[in-house]
């Protein structure tokens, strides 16, 4: 049982760094977008992600990922991979949208769901975007 145990936690490490925000896979590539909740089948968080997945190319422009922070496990999306990661211990997790800028810090926290207008409002405002959307019209 213990050895199964170890296997488990090195599974998590493992998982957890191939996509975990912060991380140097999204570092300078992505915004990382982390819903919190009960479950992905929490009224709240599945209406987030629909917000998000159903404009794909806003997602891409914002270069945003997604990942899901629930009670019992973390889901870490990137690209076509979906990594999971079970905790341990469940912990309580209320609804809450977090935005994580292309540096790996928090830009911005709500308890209310996040119109894809708010996260362009929010990111069209930080200076590496104004610096992207500079070199764009430029080419």
């Amino acid at each position: 049982m213990k050895l199964l145990k170890y296997y488990l936690i090195l599974f998590i490490m493992v998982s957890g760094s191939i996509c975990a925000q912060g991380e140097d896979r999204h570092r300078w590539k992505d915004r990382v977008v982390v819903i919190h909740g009960t479950s992905e089948e929490d009224a709240q968080v599945a209406a987030q992600i629909k917000l998000l997945e159903e404009d794909t190319e806003a997602m891409d422009d914002l270069k945003l990922v997604i990942h899901i922070a629930t009670i019992s496990e973390i889901r870490y999306h990137c690209n076509d991979e979906v990594v999971v990661a079970t905790r341990e211990k469940p912990i309580a997790s209320p609804f809450k949208v977090e935005l994580y800028g292309l540096d790996g810090g928090l830009k911005f926290s709500s308890n209310e769901l996040v119109l894809m207008s708010k996260f362009y409002e929010i990111i069209n405002s930080m200076p590496m975007r104004k610096s992207e959307l500079r070199d764009r019209n430029r080419g």
